[in-house]
C-alpha cells in the first residue's frame, strides 16, 4: 500500500537516541538509565515539575524560603573572598526600587568580572530573608533583557547522576526540533474540538516548553457595552457628546454599541475558542460611581465587571483592566473636569477602589489609555468628547492633570491591592522608522520620533512618558514659541514660558515606578538624515485612511524601549476594513490578515533585537463604535451585524487562532 504524503512526512519515533544532537556515548548510557532509548521515549519524557521564572518580584515582596525571580541593578563589583581550605566566596550587592540584597556564590571565581555596577540583571533562586535583610545563594542569572535562564517557565525533569537539568532540556529541545509538526494525531478531530484540546504537536511542545508570550485582544467600555442607563450607570461625557448634531459621522451613538453588556459571555467564549490568553477591557467610571465621586460604589456596576472577570478566568483568559478609556463622568466634567483638582482626587479614589476589589483575580492594570488623544482630540481639536477647542497652552494643562492623576493613582492602587499588581498605562503618538539601515538614518529617525514640532506637540509619546516615567519636564524652550503662536491673545512668549514652568514644576514627583508600558501603534513616518520621506501617490492606506507602515512596529518599539527601559505590551494594533458579509455567509478580510502579518513580522524583528515585548493585544475583538466615525469603521476580528447583533467570526479570526496555536509550538 502506498503511503500518503502526510504519512511520508511522519518522523520515525523509533530512531535510536544516540542519533540525537548533543547525545554522545556517555549520555546514551545516562539516558538509558532513565528509560530513554528512542526519539519517541525522549519527547514523551515529561517534566515532573515547573519553575515559574517569568514574573520578577520586587525585593520587598520576597519572603523567606520562596523561589523567586528578581530584576535588580548591581550596586558594586563582585567581591571574591577566600574562606577556608582553598574555598572562595563571591558576593554581589544589588538593589531595586524597594530594597537591597546580597547575591552569594561559592567557588565561582570566574564570575569576578561578570557583573558591572549600574547594569540590570535578573536572578532566580531561593530567597533567604531575616527581617529586612534579603539574600540569594547560587542563583541562575541573565543580563539585561536576556531570558536564557529567567523570564520564562522552566521544566524540571527527573534526573540521574551526571546528567543536569540543562543537559536534558537541551537534548529534549533537539529532539523536538526533529519532530516539529510531524507527530501523527491520535485523537479524532471531533474530540479535539469538543474538549478544546491542542493538537498533538502543540501539546507536546507546550508540555516541555510552555510559551509565555501573551496573545490577547482589546476593547473599551463605551465602544462596546451599550446599556448606557441601566443598573444605576451615570452619564459620561460621551453619552452627552454624541447627542450633539454633526459630531459623529453617521449620527450614531453608543446607546446600544455591541450590546456587550448582555453578550459578554458569548464574546469571551469566542476569544477562548481562538486560543486568546488575555483580554484588555476598560471599566466605565460612571458605572461604578455614577457621578464620579459618589459616597458609595454602585454595586450593580461592580457586579457586572465581576461577571466579566470571572468569565474570563473560567475560560482561561487573563483579564487586563484599563481604568480610564475616555468616559469621564459627566457630573465631574460639569464641575471643571480635568482642570479641577477634585476630578484628580476622584480618579485616585476610583482607581484604588477598582484595584482593591479586583486584585485578588486581576494582576495587570492600566491607569489611562492614550492621554495624548484625550487632550488633543477632546480638548484641542474638539473631535472627541467633551468637544472643547482650547488653546494649546490650556490643553497642555489638561495633559498635566492627566499625568498627575496617573501619578497619584499608582501608589494608591498598590496600597489598596490585595495581592501584588502590575501597573502601567497606554501611550500613543508620532513614531518614525529609518529609510535605511544606515546609522545616520537610524539616528535621524530616533531624533525625529522625539522631536517637538507644531504638528506633534500634543501627539507624541514623550510629552507624557518623559514626565510619568523619567520625571522630566517637557522642553519648554522648544515648545513655548509654537504655543505662543497658537494663542489668540496678546500673551507674550515670556508669559507662556512662565506658565508652563509654574504648571509643570512638579514633574520630578510624577513618576512612580511602573511595571510596563503599553503602546498603541498603528502607523508612522519614514525618515532619515535628509528628513521625512514623502509618501508616494497611492500609498497603502486602511479604510480609515491611515497609512500602512509595518516597519514602525519594529523601530518604534526599539526607540521607546531605549528611552524608557520598561517591558512593553502592544496594547492596540489593527486596522479598519470595508468588511461585509459575502454570499457564502462569511466575512473575508484578506486585507486585515496581510496587515497583521506584516506588522507582527516587524514586531518579531524588534524582539530578536532584545526589546522585551511581553504581549500583543489586537484592536479590537469585535467591530464597535469607532468614536467620531461611528459604526462605519470596522476593526474587529469578529463581525457585528448591528441590526441583529449577530457575531460572525471573520477570516482574520481563524488566522489569529492559527497564529496563536503555531506560536505555542
Amino acid at each position: 500500500m502506498h503511503q500518503t504524503l502526510k504519512e511520508q512526512k511522519m518522523i520515525n519515533l523509533n530512531k535510536d537516541v544516540k542519533y540525537i544532537k548533543g547525545v554522545g556515548p556517555n549520555r546514551v548510557k545516562l539516558l538509558n538509565k532513565l528509560g530513554i532509548f528512542t526519539l519517541g521515549d525522549l519527547i514523551t519524557y515529561f517534566p515532573r515539575d515547573y519553575e515559574d521564572r517569568s514574573k520578577p518580584k520586587e525585593l520587598y515582596e520576597c519572603f523567606d524560603g520562596e523561589e523567586a525571580t528578581i530584576e535588580v541593578i548591581a550596586v558594586s563589583r563582585l567581591t571574591d573572598t577566600r574562606i577556608r581550605n582553598g574555598k572562595t566566596m563571591q558576593k554581589l550587592q544589588v538593589r531595586d526600587e524597594t530594597a537591597t540584597a546580597t547575591i552569594t556564590w561559592f567557588n565561582q571565581s570566574y564570575l569576578r568580572n561578570m557583573f558591572k555596577p549600574g547594569e540590570i540583571y535578573k536572578f532566580f533562586g531561593k530567597v533567604k530573608r531575616i527581617g529586612n535583610k534579603v539574600e540569594m545563594n547560587s542563583p541562575v542569572y541573565d543580563e539585561g533583557v536576556n531570558t536564557k535562564n529567567t523570564g520564562k517557565i522552566i521544566p524540571i525533569y527527573p534526573l540521574t547522576y551526571n546528567l543536569s537539568q540543562n543537559n536534558i532540556r537541551k537534548i529534549i529541545e533537539n529532539g523536538l526540533e526533529l519532530v516539529k509538526n510531524k507527530l501523527k494525531e491520535t485523537l479524532p478531530d471531533y474530540l479535539i474540538k469538543e474538549y478544546k484540546l491542542m493538537d498533538i504537536n502543540s501539546a507536546t511542545n507546550s508540555i516541555h516548553f510552555p510559551k509565555d508570550f501573551i496573545w490577547g485582544t482589546a476593547s473599551s467600555s463605551y465602544q462596546t457595552e451599550g446599556a448606557y442607563n441601566r443598573d444605576g450607570k451615570g452619564a459620561s461625557i460621551w453619552d452627552t457628546f454624541c447627542q450633539k448634531s454633526g459630531v459623529i459621522a453617521d449620527s450614531s451613538d453608543g446607546t446600544l454599541a455591541c450590546c456587550y453588556y448582555d453578550n459578554y459571555e458569548e464574546d469571551i467564549r469566542f476569544m477562548a475558542d481562538a486560543g486568546i490568553r488575555a483580554y484588555r477591557f476598560s471599566v466605565s467610571w460612571p458605572r461604578i460611581f455614577p457621578n464620579g465621586d459618589d459616597p458609595a460604589v454602585n454595586p450593580l456596576g461592580l457586579a457586572f465587571y465581576d461577571r466579566v472577570v470571572d468569565c474570563c478566568i473560567r475560560y482561561g483568559i487573563q483579564p487586563h483592566i484599563t481604568l480610564f478609556h475616555w468616559d469621564l463622568p459627566q457630573s465631574l466634567s460639569d464641575r471643571g473636569g480635568w482642570l479641577s483638582a477634585h476630578t484628580i482626587e476622584a480618579f485616585v479614589r476610583y482607581a484604588a477602589v477598582i484595584c482593591e476589589h479586583f486584585s485578588d483575580r486581576v494582576t495587570y492594570f492600566s491607569t489611562i489609555n492614550e492621554p495624548q488623544i484625550i487632550s488633543k482630540m477632546g480638548y484641542y481639536d474638539g473631535l472627541h468628547a467633551p468637544g472643547y477647542r482650547l488653546s494649546m497652552l490650556e490643553t497642555l494643562d489638561i495633559l498635566h492633570a492627566l499625568a498627575k492623576a496617573h501619578a497619584l493613582a499608582v501608589p494608591a492602587m498598590r496600597r489598596a491591592a490585595k495581592k501584588p499588581v502590575k501597573i502601567g498605562f497606554s501611550s500613543t503618538g508620532n513614531l518614525c522608522y529609518p529609510c535605511s539601515e544606515n546609522e545616520a538614518d537610524i539616528c535621524a529617525a530616533r531624533t525625529m520620533t522625539f522631536a517637538n514640532t507644531k504638528e506633534n506637540i500634543l501627539f507624541c509619546h514623550h510629552i507624557f512618558c518623559d514626565v510619568v516615567i523619567n520625571g522630566l519636564a517637557p522642553d519648554f524652550e522648544a515648545l513655548a514659541p509654537e504655543i505662543t503662536a497658537d494663542l489668540k491673545s496678546d500673551d507674550t512668549l515670556n508669559f507662556v514660558t512662565q506658565h508652563l514652568k509654574n504648571v509643570w514644576n512638579d514633574c520630578s514627583e510624577l513618576n512612580p515606578p511602573l511595571d510596563f508600558l503599553g503602546l498603541n501603534i498603528y502607523n508612522g513616518h519614514k525618515a532619515g538624515a535628509d528628513g521625512f520621506t514623502k509618501r508616494y501617490a497611492g500609498f497603502p492606506k486602511t479604510a480609515l485612511k491611515w497609512p500602512v507602515t509595518p516597519e514602525v512596529m519594529n523601530w518604534g518599539t526599539r526607540f521607546l524601549y531605549e528611552r524608557y527601559h520598561l517591558p512593553i505590551f502592544i496594547t492596540e494594533n489593527g486596522l479598519s476594513c470595508n468588511d461585509h458579509i459575502f454570499l457564502d455567509g462569511k466575512v473575508h478580510d484578506a486585507e486585515r490578515i496581510d496587515f497583521l502579518t506584516r506588522y507582527l513580522l516587524q514586531l518579531s524583528e524588534s524582539i530578536k533585537e532584545g526589546t522585551p515585548v511581553m504581549g500583543y493585544f489586537h484592536w479590537s475583538f469585535t467591530d464597535n463604535f469607532e468614536w467620531h466615525s461611528g459604526y462605519d469603521e470596522r476593526f474587529g476580528l469578529v463581525y457585528i451585524d448591528y441590526p441583529t447583533q449577530k457575531r460572525i467570526p471573520k477570516d482574520s479570526y481563524y488566522w489569529y487562532r492559527n497564529l496563536i496555536a503555531d506560536s505555542a509550538e
